[in-house]
């Protein structure tokens, strides 16, 4: 009887697809007339046909499927029992095929029962109002339909299920009529979904930043915001930091707001990512960097970095960093940020900075703190002596600092300093970690007593990444028995500066991949491979590309941000790259990682296998 009734309903539903190619009215008849199938699969072939042909006349069949209900009719050669020829609940999937089917027919009499579905309290028995990819089908269907204004009658729901929809639907309608005005309405709904929904839709507009200046103003000032309250809205006053109004607001914040609340409003102009800062911002930066608040410097200075344009630097800013980095009353990274984040590098470093950067290249200083020094003298104009003082220090630092210091030599072709450098190259322990595509085009511009020795070094390099397999098995083979928490104290420390990069669980940097269950799915060996010579492979998604600038300048990095006008790369702790689309000669896939290469040589025999243990216990 089982396998008879199967056969009868796949024999149905067939029909309903047979009739669906067939273009005639009896065709469109029989297929509504399968709306009253006892087999749901039946009923469901049908609202697809019925969605493909925009069959009007299925209308309120549908809207009833749409409401939960169907009639169960007469099916030849099936006996149904008597209660089935009553009105039964509609399955969830039914009714979002209604609902789809509803929006591709267009009809704007469904409309209220559209909205009605969104609107059914969640804890009603039959109620299918919190299965979101429903929620999505009611709305979707309101978007085909395409009626703003009856829409725009329910904005005033009591409902705010209802409210949500209509905006959501309404904003991604052509012509649908949205204004801040209305938006403003519901930023502050007590129901959670309808506030994000809010802020999702104005944060599509930032030109709707003037006119909801005077909300942001009211709220700010209101009796009643609560701190936490308060600081969520600054934060999502950034998207609207093109518009004029607020730019004003968010300086007022910074310079009369209380010392809690300037952080939060330093984060959110940093967030806004303008391209032109605004002259009152710099006026109230450079009011903080002359202050005696060290807290608010580092926040003003690492502002100043995100929001620092290489084109149009902001020269009213070096006088006032330059001061923060040379007061040695001042906490050590506090001054490396300020240096860092001169405009355009330092114009001149004198006797007591160079001495100051050099010291803070030590190992054992975290790597945040090595990396801003290496950034600080690569950008910096070193003098022919301060170069070859430098390179005698690339005999001793590490690859994450050789990396970004070679940097340095590229604006001196001195032919004594070409040399110092091949010299230091050629002994440092790091040299391991060095890219080609870094190298050649600041070898190439020493004169030509230097090219031999530069050959030599290129040489050696070759000879380095031959033996490559050959020394991965001779550590692996060597690799003692590793202890895990002393492999935890190794990544969290200084020396490796794994978590800078790197997050295990909640803590660690965001540059590199996660590595919380790394121990699930890598061996040993790849483990050992990826810390001794990372270049090897990379993780999808972290895959590192070189961009060309017009000027020859070749960046690599990962790109962290990518927008229509200009790409963001990271390329080391700590370290973006912002580069305009207009400069951008070439973007071809990298062979060299991001991650410096020669962490055997940082680490003992001992740290290397604790640091294996304890990234294969990563589980």
């Amino acid at each position: 009887m089982l396998d008879q009734r199967a056969g009868a309903f796949e024999i149905r539903r067939n029909s309903v697809w047979v009739a669906t190619r067939i273009d005639h009215g009896s065709a469109r008849a029989y297929v509504r007339d399968s709306l009253h199938d006892p087999y749901e699969i039946v009923r469901q072939a049908a609202l697809h046909s019925i969605a493909l042909w925009r069959d009007r006349e299925a209308v309120p069949e549908l809207i009833n499927l749409l409401k939960g209900v169907v009639k169960i009719g007469d099916v030849p050669g099936v006996k149904l029992a008597p209660e089935n020829y009553e009105h039964s609940q509609a399955s969830l999937a039914n009714r979002r095929a209604a609902a789809e089917a509803l929006g591709r027919i267009g009809d704007p009499a469904a409309v209220p029962d559209l909205l009605a579905a969104l609107g059914e309290p969640k804890d009603s028995k039959y109620s299918d109002a919190s299965d979101q990819v429903f929620q999505h089908s009611l709305i979707y269907a309101l978007i085909e339909i395409g009626d703003a204004k009856r829409l725009a009658a329910s904005l005033d729901s009591q409902n705010p299920r209802v409210r949500r929809g209509v905006l959501t639907a309404m904003d991604q309608m052509k012509g649908g009529g949205l204004n801040p005005e209305v938006i403003s309405k519901n930023l502050d709904s007590s129901d959670l979904a309808l506030k994000e929904t809010a802020w999702w839709i104005a944060g599509r507009h930032p030109e709707w930043g003037g006119a909801l200046a005077g909300y942001f103003r009211e709220r700010l000032h209101a009796k009643e915001i609560s701190q936490s309250d308060k600081e969520d809205l600054i934060r999502r006053m950034a998207r609207f930091s093109t518009a004029e109004p607020v730019q004003i607001m968010l300086t007022e914040l910074l310079q009369d707001s209380a010392p809690a609340t300037r952080p939060l409003v330093l984060r959110a102009m940093a967030d806004s990512k303008l391209k032109k800062v605004p002259e009152s911002w710099l006026k109230a930066w450079t009011s903080i960097l002359e202050s005696d608040d060290q807290d608010q410097i580092a926040e003003a200075v690492q502002t100043i970095r995100v929001l620092a344009n290489p084109k149009e630097p902001a020269k009213a800013l070096v006088e006032p960093l330059l001061k923060v980095g040379k007061n040695e009353k001042l906490k050590a990274p506090v001054r490396l940020s300020a240096l860092a984040a001169v405009p355009g590098g330092l114009p001149e470093i004198d006797a007591s900075i160079f001495a100051f950067l050099q010291s803070q290249l030590n190992g054992e200083l975290p790597a945040a703190t090595r990396s801003l020094a290496g950034e600080s003298l690569a950008h910096g104009r070193l003098t022919s002596a301060q170069l070859i003082e430098l390179a005698q220090t690339l005999k001793s630092v590490g690859p994450l600092e050789l990396d970004r210091l070679i940097e340095a030599f590229g604006q001196s072709p001195d032919e004594k300093v070409g040399l110092a450098l091949i010299s230091a190259l050629k002994i440092a322990p790091a040299r391991s970690s060095l890219r080609n595509e870094t190298l050649k085009p600041i070898l190439a511009k020493y004169p030509a007593g230097v090219q031999p020795q530069v050959k030599e070094l290129y040489a050696a390099l070759e000879a380095d990444k031959a033996q490559q397999f050959a020394k991965l098995e001779q550590l692996l083979a060597n690799l003692k028995q590793g202890e895990i928490r002393r492999g935890q104290a190794v990544f969290n420390g200084t020396k490796a500066s794994c978590s800078a990069c790197h997050a295990i669980g909640y803590l660690g940097g965001n540059v590199g991949p996660d590595l919380t269950h790394i121990g699930k799915i890598r061996s040993e060996r790849d483990l050992l491979e990826s810390i001794v010579f990372p270049s090897a492979s990379f993780v999808r998604s972290y895959e590192p590309v070189v961009v060309t600038t017009k000027d020859g300048k070749a960046i690599n990095g990962l790109i962290r941000k990518d927008s229509g006008d200009e790409i963001t790369l990271a390329t080391g702790v700590n370290q973006e790259v912002r580069i305009a689309r207009k400069d951008i000669e070439d973007i071809q896939p990298s062979r060299v990682s991001i991650m410096p290469a020669g962490l055997d040589q940082q680490l003992s025999p001992q740290e290397l296998a604790d640091l294996v243990a304890f990234l294969k216990a990563c589980q």
